[in-house]
């Protein structure tokens, strides 16, 4: 019913896979991609994915330093001609993904929608406490019960958001270093 919107990435990332049945190694140009799942493209006289298909360790290779592992399953078949002699797209969904591996993916894709989306960025901690204070998150109130323990809390924000992206996660939009939202 609601549809996770694919982004064409430039340039096009590419899945490799070993074909499950002829062992042979598949190399297949991904023309669209999401956090849930992707599509490829693959000639009439080589195609070799089925409905149904799963995929164990399949590679998105997004650049050449980049790549990330997932379990994948083929669930639709459809040609671009209604002729039958055109290419025939393959949508396949993405079953299972390390935690690790989908942060990166995610943090592509909200990157390439709006570049000043980010997951799990780098962030300047006192740059992020200047956005707690400006909006209001951190009150005089507040700081004064804080102060005490500022420098633990200082401490700890740096870990979390620049040393321990295996136990939190965080969602900001910002504009060059300034940031104007933080979740």
């Amino acid at each position: 019913k609601h549809r996770s919107r694919r982004l064409e990435l430039r340039p096009a990332p590419m899945a490799v896979f070993t074909h499950p049945l002829t062992g042979q190694t598949c190399r297949l140009d991904v023309i669209d991609l999401s956090g849930c799942g992707f599509s490829v493209i693959e000639e009439p006289q080589e195609a070799q994915l089925l409905p149904g298909m799963t995929l164990d360790d399949l590679e998105l290779n997004l650049s050449d330093s980049l790549s990330l592992r997932c379990q994948a399953q083929v669930v639709h078949c459809m040609t671009d001609n209604p002729a039958g002699n055109g290419q025939l797209r393959r949508g396949l969904a993405i079953l299972d993904m390390t935690i690790t591996d989908h942060t990166q993916l995610m943090a592509l894709l909200h990157r390439a929608e709006n570049r000043r989306k980010g997951v799990c960025p780098y962030i300047d901690v006192d740059k992020l406490w200047e956005f707690f204070f400006d909006s209001g998150f951190i009150y005089p109130q507040k700081y004064r019960s804080l102060q005490e323990y500022r420098r633990e809390f200082r401490q700890i924000y740096s870990k979390l958001y620049g040393r321990a992206p295996e136990i939190a996660r965080h969602f900001v939009y910002q504009e060059n270093s300034r940031i104007s939202g933080h979740l």
